[in-house]
C-alpha cells in the first residue's frame, strides 16, 4: 500500500503549493516537474513515464476525462507534480476548489500532485497510477465528501494501469472486517472505535465488482455522481442505489475474511451505520427482526441485513448508528442476550493509510492528530 494523504486534502487542509528551486518540463503530456532540491532533477524522467502509462489506461482506455489546466498556476497550463517534503513521508493530490468551467454542469477543478523526496524511483508506478487518479477525480466532482469512492477508485486505478500489481488484495480484509460501517465510512472514524483500517481503500472490492460483475464504468459513475453546484446531489449513495449495494452485499456473503456472526437464539450487533451491513450464518427463514429500518436478504444458507436508514434518508443527513436485535425464529426466549462482538485485533499498520475525513465523526483537528499518529506508525 501507498501513505495517500490526499483525503486530507479533500476534508479541508488545502495548504498552498510547495515551494520549488526549479523544473523540467515533459514534451508528451505537457507535465512540469518541480523539485525543491536540484538533485531530485533526475528523477523527473521516471515521473513523466508513470505518468504516461497511467494517462494511457485511466484516459484514453478506462474513458476519464483528462485533467483541468490550471490557468498557468505552477508556470504552464498543464498538470504540476512537485518532488517535495510537504508530501510528509508519502503523497498527495491537492487544489485549490475553483469550478473550471461553470457552465459543465459539474464542480470540477485542476490540481497538483505532490511526491515525498523519500519514494523511490521503483515505486512511482504505484504512487502515480493511484495519486493521477485523483487528479482525474478533481476533475469531475471535487465536492464529494465520502472518502471510499475516492480511495477505492484510486486503489482500482492503480490495478488499471498495472493489471496483477495493484494493492488492492492488502486492504479488501480491512473492508470485509467491518461491513457494518456501511459504504461511506472510513478507517478513520473507525480508529475513533478502536479499529486499525484501511477501510476506504479497501472498499476496492465494491468498485471492482460494480465493473467486473455489473459490466459499469466507474468513470462513468463519477461522472453522473457530479454536482452542477456546491450542495451534495447526486451524491455516491444515488448512484450506488440500493438494488447495486444490495446485490454485491448478497455476492460477497461467502467471502473469506468477512464478519458473519453465528446466531444461537438472540444476537445484538452494535452500531451499524445506514447502509451498513450484519452477516449471520443462518438461513433468512430463521432469522428474525422487528427493526423497520433493516431489510433482511436471503444469501443462500446466510442472512443478509442491510440497515436502509430512516425512511428517506440521504447521504446529507446525520449518520446515527443503530444496535440490530436479530432472534432466531421459534427459538427458546429464556436466556439472556448475548452481544455480538464487532471487535477486530488491532493490527500494525502495513506502508500506508489514507487520512479518512469520519462523516459525522471527529472534526478536522482530530483528523489531523489521526493522521499524524498514522504516518508515525507507518514509518
Amino acid at each position: 500500500m501507498l501513505l495517500c494523504h490526499t483525503a486530507l486534502m479533500v476534508l479541508g487542509a488545502r495548504d498552498g503549493r510547495p515551494e520549488a528551486t526549479t523544473y523540467v518540463d515533459d514534451p508528451v503530456r505537457g507535465v512540469r516537474c518541480h523539485v525543491q532540491t536540484e538533485d531530485h532533477l533526475p528523477r523527473c524522467d521516471a515521473i513523466f513515464a508513470a505518468i504516461d502509462d497511467a494517462w494511457t489506461a485511466q484516459v484514453e482506455e478506462w474513458g476519464w476525462p483528462e485533467p483541468l489546466p490550471d490557468n498557468g498556476l505552477g508556470g504552464t497550463d498543464g498538470l504540476d507534480v512537485y518532488i517535495h517534503s510537504a508530501a510528509a513521508g508519502g503523497a498527495y493530490v491537492n487544489s485549490g476548489y475553483i469550478d473550471a468551467d461553470p457552465d459543465d454542469g459539474r464542480m470540477a477543478s485542476s490540481s497538483y500532485m505532490v511526491l515525498a523526496p523519500s519514494i523511490s524511483v521503483t515505486e512511482y508506478p504505484g504512487y502515480i497510477s493511484h495519486e493521477f487518479n485523483h487528479v482525474l477525480q478533481f476533475a469531475v466532482d471535487m465536492t464529494e465528501p465520502a472518502l471510499p469512492p475516492w480511495e477505492g477508485t484510486a486503489t482500482l486505478a492503480e490495478e488499471r494501469t498495472y493489471p496483477g500489481e495493484g494493492s488492492g488484495p492488502t486492504v479488501v480484509n480491512d473492508y470485509r472486517a467491518t461491513p457494518w460501517a456501511g459504504p461511506l465510512r472510513d478507517g478513520y472514524w473507525l480508529e475513533n472505535l478502536g479499529y486499525w483500517s484501511w477501510y476506504e481503500y479497501g472498499s476496492v472490492e465494491l468498485m471492482q465488482w460494480l465493473e467486473d460483475e455489473q459490466g459499469l464504468s466507474v468513470p462513468q459513475l463519477w461522472l453522473d455522481m457530479a454536482n452542477p453546484t456546491w450542495t451534495n446531489e447526486p451524491d455516491f449513495l444515488d448512484i450506488l442505489t440500493e438494488d447495486r449495494w444490495r446485490d454485491f452485499n448478497v455476492w460477497r456473503a461467502d467471502a473469506d475474511g468477512l464478519l458473519i456472526h453465528e446466531l444461537d437464539q438472540e444476537l445484538v450487533v452494535p452500531r451499524v451505520q445506514p447502509w451498513g451491513v450484519v452477516y449471520v450464518d443462518a438461513p433468512s427463514e430463521t432469522v428474525h427482526t422487528d427493526d423497520e429500518e433493516f431489510e433482511v436478504v436471503p444469501a443462500g444458507d446466510r442472512t443478509v441485513l442491510i440497515r436502509w436508514g430512516p425512511n428517506g434518508f440521504d447521504q446529507d443527513d446525520d449518520w446515527t448508528d443503530r444496535d440490530l436485535v436479530v432472534t432466531r425464529v421459534n427459538a427458546p426466549q429464556d436466556s439472556t442476550a448475548d452481544t455480538a462482538d464487532t471487535d477486530v485485533p488491532a493490527k500494525p499498520p502495513e506502508d500506508c493509510g489514507g487520512c479518512g475525513t469520519p462523516l459525522g465523526g471527529a472534526g478536522l483537528l482530530g483528523l489531523l492528530i489521526l493522521c499524524q499518529r498514522r504516518d508515525k506508525m507507518s514509518t
